[in-house]
Parts: C-alpha cells; structure tokens; sequence
C-alpha cells in the first residue's frame, strides 16, 4: 500500500495560527519562512512565550547590516546569540529609547518607530533637528499603536537649559508636529541626560551619568529635579522620592529595599548592565576590548519596575559597537490597522 505524504503548508489556518501563538520569539521567525501559509497564519504572533524573559541586548551600527542579539531567560543562566539582518539600523542609526519591544529611532534626520524582530517601522514627523549635535535621549509612554502615545526626546543645550522635545498622538497619528520647551536648569542639578529615560507612572524620569535625576509630567508642564548621589537607587512613591543605597550588582527584593517601600508604585535604575550580563564576553570581547555606547529599557525585577540605565563605555581600541536592551516582541503593523 502506498503512503501519502502530506504538506505541511495545507495544515488548517487555524491549528497554524494556534502553533504560532505558543513559540518563542526566534522560533517565531524561522516559522514565518517557512512558506506563505506558515506567513499569514502567524500575523497576529507576537512571541508572547517571550514576556517573562529578562530584556535582551541587540549590538547593531556596524559595517554590514548583520546585528547580534543575545536572549537571556529569566531565572536561568543560559544565553543564546543570534543574528538578525538590519539594513533599518545602518547609516548611522541611533536608538534613543526602547520600550515594550518597540526602538524610537533617529537616522539622518528622520526620527521613527521600530520593531527588530518583524522590522515594523512606523515613521513619525521629521524631528526640529536634522543632527544631534550633543548627546539626546528619549522616552515614549506606551506602544505606537496607542493614540495616546507621549514621545519625549531631551537634550542639554548649553550649562545653563534643557531642551525638551515633545510628541502627542500614536499609530495613524502623524499629523501633530513636535513641540519644543526649553527649561532653566543647572549642570548642578543634572550635568548630562546619559543615564537613561523612562516612563512609569504617568511621569516621564530622565538621569544623568552621576545619579541625578529630573522627572516630567506632561499633564503638569513641570519638570522637577531631584538629586541622587551616584550608585543609588531612586525610588519613587505617590507620596514622595526617596533614596536607598544599593550596590551593583543590584538585587531588587523586598527585603533589599525595606518594608517602607511603596510596592504598589516603586521604581529604581540598573547600572553597570553590560558587565553584569555578560555582554563583552558573549560578543566575544575582553573588557575594555571595544568602545561601547547603549540605550536601556525599563524591565520588571521582582517588585520594583527597575530601568536598565544607557551606558557610554570608551576605549582607545576598536571596534565601536552601538547596543539597545529590548524587550523581545513580535509586532506586525497590520495587527492593528
């Protein structure tokens, strides 16, 4: 008797968009290769196997457009490397926020949003500065699908003021313009923005590289400095802000911040990330062995919303990598048309 072979590519949509629901981010990609069936049937997948894992490093801005990203799991100590083809990150591409699996991205002028793993990109209004010049960082509320997404790029402009760049409105949303605010603050207040930006709690958290911090509400127009000296945790409360002194490598627990913490509404910064995770040995370096500069995330570590601080590592030696922690998601802008 002779046998039939089946295709698997005639599988019923429905079981195929099933087993897409249930794999993992990488697994995910290859499924999509597959064949056009295996393709369409996976469009709504978003890797959702993914949402426990701790956020995962991209090393991007080389020569050729092949990017590396390391996966960490959450609770375990195994890492895998992976790479993905990025021509959206060559050209001098630099990622000035990360958050839910999506990069607010600037290149040559053109500021837009970007999703790695499906290469979703949803341009946004051409930003007031066709080069930064100086050093920028940025923060957006929620994913850009949400009209009620808040972008916010800011930036030192001399010792004296802080520019704040502001954008209302999200997916389809792209008629509003940026608007422009200059503030009165002191480089003793905050020396820099190279520490990090976050959104959490309806309250936008900008850091320096000295443990400074400023936050800034958008229903309020206000921005508020509050100091922190370096290698400490700020947390902040509905109450008010205080300060706990936590070492890296940082261990958030109940125990590690107190009883007095607000779990409800508690937040802290991550620093010295790179070295903590590994990330020179696992690309292959030494420390010291290539000049780094990276953008964080914000991650949940037990209680805490902790953020993964940006980091600026320099050596006379080479190459120059460019980084960006990412919370590994899969996101197809036809999902949500």
């Amino acid at each position: 008797m002779r046998s039939t072979r089946k295709n698997w590519s005639h599988l019923p949509h429905d079981l195929l968009l099933q087993i897409a629901k249930r794999l993992g981010l990488i697994d995910l990609l290859r499924f999509r290769v597959v064949c056009k069936d295996f393709l369409h049937a996976s469009s709504t997948a978003t890797g959702e196997n993914e949402v426990e894992s701790l956020p995962w490093f991209l090393a991007y801005g080389r020569r050729s457009c092949e990017c590396t990203v390391i996966s960490y799991t959450r609770g375990s100590t195994s890492t895998k490397i992976h790479t993905l083809n990025l021509p959206q990150l060559q050209g001098g591409a630099i990622c000035l926020g990360s958050n839910q699996g999506w990069l607010l991205v600037f290149q040559r002028g053109s500021m837009f949003f970007f999703c790695p793993f499906s290469k979703a990109k949803i341009d946004l209004p051409d930003f007031p500065c066709t080069k930064l010049k100086t050093y920028h960082t940025a923060a957006f509320s929620c994913p850009p699908w949400s009209q009620d997404c808040i972008v916010i790029v800011i930036t030192r402009i001399d010792n004296g003021h802080i520019g704040l760049y502001l954008l209302n409105g999200g997916y389809n949303n792209n008629n509003n313009n940026w608007i422009s605010y200059k503030f009165n603050l002191e480089k003793s207040q905050l020396h820099n923005i190279e520490g990090g930006a976050y959104y959490y709690g309806e309250t936008f958290y900008f850091f320096d590289s000295r443990g400074k911090g400023i936050s800034y509400s958008p229903t309020e127009q206000l921005l508020k400095p509050y100091l922190n000296k370096i290698r400490r945790v700020i947390i902040s409360s509905k109450d008010d802000q205080r300060v706990v002194e936590i070492h890296p490598p940082l261990e958030y627990s109940k125990e590690t911040i107190g009883e007095q913490a607000n779990q409800e509404f508690t937040f802290g910064f991550s620093s010295f990330h790179l070295l903590s995770m590994n990330v020179w040995e696992l690309l292959g370096f030494q420390a010291a062995e290539a000049e780094f500069s990276t953008c964080g995330t914000l991650t949940q570590l037990e209680h805490l919303q902790v953020g993964i601080q940006n980091e600026k590592v320099m050596s006379p030696l080479r190459p120059k990598i460019s980084g960006v922690w990412i919370h590994p998601r899969f996101f197809s802008i036809s999902a949500f048309a």
